[in-house]
């Protein structure tokens, strides 16, 4: 069997993950299609091949066009489809927009075979908001045909439905009644119009029965009538394969990605401080006037931070490196509530200044009595927890507060004070290079509220304590470059397929987590919805040179939190039931 990808007709999906990185190098997987070239290489021992200006199709079975653009100055390109689907090849036309013009190039080609689509969007009942409808919408009514054979059920992920004359025929309808899948004969050739491309693509293709519904259509158009596929065997594959074009490369080097190194800087922001208010005694004063500063940084530092607001990056952090600091430098406290009294205070002054352009600076109440600029260092008697202020064991990687309503955007950590050492590695993975690690099987099943999260020590759980906190989904928001909340340590999976895409998450930290070293006057940002975190164990000396860092918590908009929040404060006062 010969599969043909057509990319000659504006195709925004490609068999090639070369050509999906042209495409999206941000996030190629809203283009890739090479997973579909490999499922039927498995499964049909079919080849796949790209179709672009100037190829032939005339030695194709099936002939793929996804969303194609056969409007205008294409009347030779559709009159030589219609003659190589009349002398026998198949035909399969996926589409997921919805607006005129798509469906006016769309039907040029496809209504010549009695399918048009529409403008109608397939979508159900928001599954947690029944007043909101949701992109994803089950459709689980189907008519039996060779091409759904074993199919129970299609995941339709932003689909319109498909129309069709009596020369064809509605195979899945959504809840709704509007047909997802039509299928038609035009000579000696098939016609298969599917009306979501997405849920083909990488974060759906593994959801309910997406793939089996795929090989059929394959095996029917090309008028194979082999054995059914084994879907056993094919949720093992799923279970098993990734998306490549999504798989950016795990040997990416953190230092050279997130590093912003402001030395040759130096002097200038030096004379940016000018600040005599103890930030201790009138955090809110301090912190405006670090805001103020923040607009008098070189014009090149602070495009690199709104970029990073805007676009975030594969990491999700970024490290600004090399900033002035304090001069004399006291011993580091032996408690994390300690505040020593300094003639300077640069390091509240700088985590304040890179704050201001991400949102508003925060406190918790229970985490050091809702302090803004909070100490982390080693104490003792907590060296073995499951903390901040621990050093015996790995703090292994997490979202910061993975388990609070009010979860912080951004986490700002500045060192005042690395470990005589340099033992302690800060780690970081981001969600861009993690989520296309995670089997296609397991990939939908991140979005769904399938996970419990534990709440943390300091906010008064059992260290260690596993899943007594809220039930959430892990990835959120679009399919494509989602955002991602996640506490391996402290989370479990509800289900068995759950528990397996817990799994499949914590593999995919191992792949792509990364480690960097802080050093003096370092300070690091990690967008908190893209990166996890953690620190490696260190030696603890408890005699006033250990590690010293200063952390901020920053949400991007406080003024939208009423609920658990003095008004004009910054401390959120939310309690847990433990």
């Amino acid at each position: 069997m010969i599969i043909g990808y057509d990319e000659s007709h504006g195709e925004r999906w490609t068999i090639a993950d070369s050509r999906a990185f042209e495409l999206s190098p941000v996030s190629p997987e809203r283009h890739a299609y090479s997973h579909l070239a490999r499922l039927s290489s498995d499964f049909l021992g079919a080849e796949s091949r790209r179709v672009r200006p100037g190829t032939s199709a005339a030695d194709l079975d099936v002939l793929v066009v996804a969303e194609p653009d056969f409007s205008g100055g294409a009347d030779d390109d559709l009159t030589a489809v219609l003659g190589d689907v009349a002398r026998g090849m198949g035909l399969l036309c996926v589409v997921s927009e919805a607006d005129d013009f798509v469906t006016d190039r769309v039907n040029s080609l496809i209504g010549r075979f009695g399918i048009r689509v529409t403008r109608q969007e397939i979508q159900a009942r928001h599954p947690r908001h029944d007043y909101l409808m949701t992109d994803r919408a089950p459709c689980d009514s189907v008519t039996p045909h060779q091409v759904t054979a074993g199919v129970r059920r299609v995941a339709c992920h932003r689909g319109v439905a498909v129309e069709c004359d009596d020369h064809a025929a509605p195979l899945i309808r959504a809840a709704d009644g509007s047909v997802l899948l039509a299928v038609a004969t035009h000579g000696a050739g098939r016609v298969a119009v599917l009306g979501s491309a997405e849920s083909l693509s990488a974060p759906f293709v593994g959801e309910a029965d997406n793939a089996l519904l795929f090989l059929n259509l394959l095996r029917w158009l090309a008028g194979d009538s082999a054995d059914p596929v084994d879907k056993q065997r094919l949720n093992g594959a799923l279970s098993g394969m990734t998306c490549t074009a999504g798989a950016l490369d795990s040997r990416a080097d953190l230092t050279e990605s997130v590093v912003l190194d402001v030395r040759a800087h130096r002097d200038v922001l030096r004379e940016a401080y000018r600040s005599t208010i103890d930030p201790y005694e009138d955090p809110q004063r301090f912190i405006r006037e670090a805001e103020l500063a923040f607009h008098e940084l070189p014009i090149e530092l602070r495009r690199r931070i709104i970029d990073f607001k805007r676009e975030s990056n594969d990491f999700g952090a970024i490290v600004v490196r090399g900033l002035p600091g304090d001069q004399d430098l006291p011993p580091t406290p032996a408690r994390s509530r300690e505040t020593p009294r300094r003639s300077s205070y640069l390091s509240e002054f700088w985590l304040s200044v890179f704050a201001s352009p991400l949102g508003d600076p925060i406190g918790y109440h229970q985490e050091k009595s809702g302090a803004i600029f909070q100490n982390v260092v080693p104490v003792k008697e907590n060296a073995d927890k499951l903390s901040s202020e621990s050093s015996e064991g790995i703090l292994d990687f997490h979202t910061e507060t993975a388990f609070h309503p009010q979860m912080p955007d951004y986490l700002l950590l500045y060192c005042l004070r690395p470990d005589p050492e340099r033992q302690a590695a800060t780690l970081i993975a981001g969600s861009r290079m993690m989520v296309p690690q995670v089997p296609l099987k397991y990939r939908p099943v991140l979005f769904d509220w399938a996970f419990r999260t534990g709440i943390d020590y300091s906010f008064g759980s059992p260290s260690g304590q596993v899943g007594n906190g809220p039930v959430m989904s892990i990835l959120q928001g679009d399919p494509f470059d989602p955002l991602m909340r996640l506490d391996p340590d402290l989370m479990v999976g509800l289900e068995p397929d759950s528990d397996a895409a817990l799994n499949a998450m914590k593999a995919a930290i191992k792949v792509v987590g990364r480690s960097i070293f802080l050093d003096e006057s370092d300070l690091i940002i990690f967008d908190n919805h893209r990166a996890i975190h953690g620190r490696s164990r260190f030696q603890a000396h408890y005699n006033g040179q250990d590690r010293w860092l200063q952390r901020m918590y920053v949400l991007s908009d406080l003024g939208h939190v009423l609920e658990g929040r003095e008004a004009g404060g910054r401390v959120i006062r939310a309690r847990f039931a433990l």
